[in-house]
């Protein structure tokens, strides 16, 4: 505090810099978890180490979930609490397509597929005097696949085709 000035005075300000400080998180629904780094405001990221994962690979740092924004540790700062989001993208399968005596439209005999993703669409074969009833994971038809399953076998596979018979 200052009191009444009666003569010539100097005085000093003392003060000390308020340093703010951010939570920095890492989010993935794949990778193992990622530690939170405190960062000063201004400053850059330390950048982790790259995860693994059996069936991924690491497909970068990004700023946004939809993994459009790419984050460039060399150069973004941290302006406030930051997420950065890493891709986890499934390594890639060849799944061969099984008409059994139907015929695929050309082009159409094996579909690429990444682990962890839906099927997506399927091709349909046509064969004489039966009606296409799906695509199924082996040879005994055990179980029905659809375009929402997801593909979560860790090597390349076939489908293989069931008709039925048309009832006139």
């Amino acid at each position: 505090a200052i009191n009444d000035v009666t003569a010539d005075a100097t005085y000093t300000a003392e003060y000390s810099a308020l340093t703010r400080q951010y939570k920095v998180s890492f989010d993935s629904a794949v990778f193992d978890p990622i530690s939170d780094q405190t960062v000063d405001y201004g400053n850059k990221v330390v950048k982790p180490a790259e995860p693994s994962k059996d069936y991924y690979r690491f497909g970068g740092w990004y700023k946004d979930p939809q993994f459009k924004e790419e984050w460039n540790f060399e150069t973004d700062t941290v302006k406030g609490n930051t997420r950065i989001y890493l891709k986890a993208v499934g390594l890639t399968y060849t799944v061969t397509l099984n008409p059994n005596g139907g015929t695929l439209p050309q082009g159409k005999e094996e579909i690429k597929i990444s682990y962890g993703s839906a099927y997506g669409p399927l091709p349909t074969p046509v064969k004489e005097g039966v009606i296409f009833d799906g695509w199924y994971n082996d040879e005994n038809f055990s179980r029905k696949i659809d375009p929402e399953d997801i593909y979560n076998i860790q090597d390349n596979s076939a489908l293989f085709a069931r008709y039925k018979y048309e009832i006139a």
